[in-house]
């Protein structure tokens, strides 16, 4: 059964480990203390007001509302289209 006090965190390492983003990667990206980034990745702590608005507004196409209340989808609608002759290429940004 997973730690439900801390599913913030929770979902903020998968958003991590989805992108492969490190855990001084992001402190370094957000100017967060790393200590603090990995009390959080590693469920020691939840994900902090602060931090969660450092994390959103790097990564735009993060959605705040999946991170707190789990509803919606990990990314925004943040993505577009090239289409050509023979494909659809769909790319997200962060």
């Amino acid at each position: 059964m997973k730690n439900i006090k801390y599913i913030k965190s929770q979902r903020l390492r998968e958003f991590m480990d989805f992108y492969g983003i490190t855990q001084s990667e992001l402190s370094q990206k957000v100017e967060y203390p790393r200590e603090m980034i990995n009390r959080v990745y590693n469920d020691k702590q939840d994900v902090s007001k602060n931090l969660l608005k450092k994390v959103t507004e790097t990564y735009t196409s993060l959605s705040a509302d999946w991170i707190i209340n789990g509803t919606g989808q990990m990314l925004k609608s943040a993505f577009f289209y090239i289409f050509s002759d023979w494909k659809i290429i769909q790319f997200y940004f962060f």
